[in-house]
């Protein structure tokens, strides 16, 4: 959802800003389950395409097989988990039906469980799954923060 929010800058000039608003944790779930099991069907679809390389078939089943266990457990948060309300995750943009994440943040998504020392169990850790929500929602943090200094610069990229 976004609202205006009127700002004074240094100046004391008045300026509207178009802000993004925290959405309900029901919204944020399944935007991200879904963010999630995109990503996981990349990499089904990436296991298919090299099904004569043995390793990269393994390696992309692999890391489909971690994102749906992600997906399930994110699904399966309660909606005071803090995990599921990550600051800049919760206000990441939407397109179509789906967390419209940075470049640097899918590809750390999409990687996720693609190593195999990154989880040699049958499945990935609840650690290492809050710890990847937990990095991409830096990730996020750190772009918005870039792009708003870059627009009070007079850049005009936000």
């Amino acid at each position: 959802m976004l609202s205006l929010r009127a700002a004074v800058n240094a100046s004391g000039a008045a300026r509207l800003r178009v802000v993004q608003e925290k959405r309900s944790a029901a919204d944020q779930r399944r935007l991200l389950v879904e963010t999630i099991r995109a990503s996981a069907g990349w990499r089904r679809r990436k296991a298919e395409e090299f099904r004569d390389d043995a390793d990269a078939h393994r390696q992309n089943s692999r890391a489909a097989i971690a994102l749906r266990t992600l997906a399930n457990f994110v699904d399966a948060m309660p909606d005071d988990d803090p995990d599921l309300g990550l600051h800049a995750l919760s206000r990441t943009q939407e397109r179509n039906g789906r967390l419209d994440l940075t470049e640097e943040a899918s590809v750390l998504l999409s990687r996720f469980g693609l190593d195999y020392g990154a989880w040699q169990s049958a499945s990935p850790t609840e650690n290492q799954m809050r710890n990847v929500l937990r990095r991409i929602d830096g990730i996020e943090a750190r772009e918005r923060s870039a792009r708003r200094k870059r627009a009070e610069a007079g850049y005009g990229d936000d």
